[in-house]
């Protein structure tokens, strides 16, 4: 399917074949928004190897690789000041926001590095979770070892995900990632309102071979939507 009339067209007789025409039709929106819930879903099920059945995340296949080669981007996060009452850890942790754009799904590396003179320092940023925060400081030496970075995820500031970095800086370092972007929307018409920003018409971006497994997920989301049961409002 390459164009949004071949979307619309095959989403119809699907939805209609699985509900034996007992549903009414969908709009345009109604189903552009089916279409990318579900191709976020696939996309998130095929990379982490937690929730597809092969058990293989990005790196474990060469297949996988190729299909969301066009979604893997470099970006540089951008310095922040958090509010003080927010700034737990007073040894010079910096803040930093992800890309707004194009926004992260999943991160794949991180690397921070500065300029103290003529020499750069590089760091490898290490993830940690609250709980290993708290046991890192219960030790005597709080510190990360040479060349790794403690990071902590945050609260979400204007939408936008937050970080804290900690380690031994002597500046504001520069802060790099590598991602997998968050697809753009599958959209099937020109519309109001905007899906994820998007208003006019676009197919989906991913390889072909990948359509009809979005399509069937976007129908049978469709279904559950529309057998779910309806609660009806009382004055």
């Amino acid at each position: 399917m390459t164009t949004v009339a071949e979307w619309s067209a095959e989403f119809d007789i699907m939805w209609n074949n699985i509900m034996s025409n007992q549903a009414p039709g969908l709009s345009e929106y109604e189903k552009s928004v089916f279409l990318t819930d579900a191709q976020e879903q696939i996309v998130l099920e095929k990379l982490s190897p937690k929730t597809n059945i092969k058990g293989e995340g990005f790196d474990d296949s060469l297949i996988r690789q190729k299909d969301f080669e066009s979604l893997i981007v470099v970006g540089a996060m951008t310095t922040y000041t958090p509010d003080s009452a927010k700034q737990l850890d007073a040894r010079g942790a910096k803040y930093f926001k992800y890309p707004a754009s194009p926004k992260p799904l999943i991160v794949l590396n991180e690397m921070c590095n500065e300029t103290v003179g003529t020499i750069i320092k590089e760091y490898v940023v290490m993830p940690i979770s609250y709980a290993e925060y708290m046991r890192l400081m219960s030790k005597p030496y709080k510190y990360p070892p040479k060349g790794i970075a403690w990071r902590l995820k945050m609260e979400e500031n204007s939408s936008t995900p937050t970080v804290e970095l900690i380690g031994r800086f002597n500046g504001t370092p520069t802060y790099k990632i590598r991602y997998v972007k968050r697809p753009s929307p599958i959209v099937l018409a020109n519309i109001t309102p905007s899906i994820e920003g998007v208003s006019t018409a676009q197919p989906c971006a991913l390889p072909e071979h990948l359509h009809q497994e979005i399509l069937r997920r976007a129908v049978n989301l469709a279904k559950i939507a529309w057998s779910e049961p309806k609660v009806e409002q009382t004055q």
